[in-house]
């Protein structure tokens, strides 16, 4: 037990001086970052900051995957799971993780019954 607390107590001491120090000694400063100073878009490049505006849903926050099968849904209103995935050539449960993700958005509504019904985009 005596153990414990001693290892404890050195954890809670470590936190509280070692980050200090190692800012101290290895801090933040003003160079140019490599992705700056070496930039050939290839090895080393800036990344974006992204821009969200008002109806960007469906390009910010969807995969291409998911996207897709929008496309597909836009494309061919009425259609079911199975039909969706033999056009994208993705199996039926991944086909079926991406309607749940497109009715979460509120992008596609499910219409009739679980056998006969398809698939709508809003």
């Amino acid at each position: 037990m005596i153990t414990f607390i001693i290892s404890l107590a050195v954890l809670i001491l470590g936190y509280l001086f070692y980050g200090r120090f190692v800012e101290r000694v290895f801090g933040p400063d003003d160079r140019v970052t490599p992705a700056i100073a070496k930039r050939d878009n290839v090895d080393f490049m800036v990344l974006p900051i992204p821009v969200r505006g008002a109806n960007d849903t469906i390009n910010d926050t969807l995969n291409d995957s998911v996207k897709t099968t929008y496309t597909i849904i836009r494309s061919n209103p009425g259609i079911q799971r199975k039909g969706i995935a033999d056009i994208s050539g993705k199996s039926v449960a991944t086909t079926g993780r991406h309607l749940a993700i497109l009715v979460k958005e509120g992008l596609i509504e499910h219409r009739d019954s679980d056998k006969t019904g398809g698939y709508y985009a809003k």
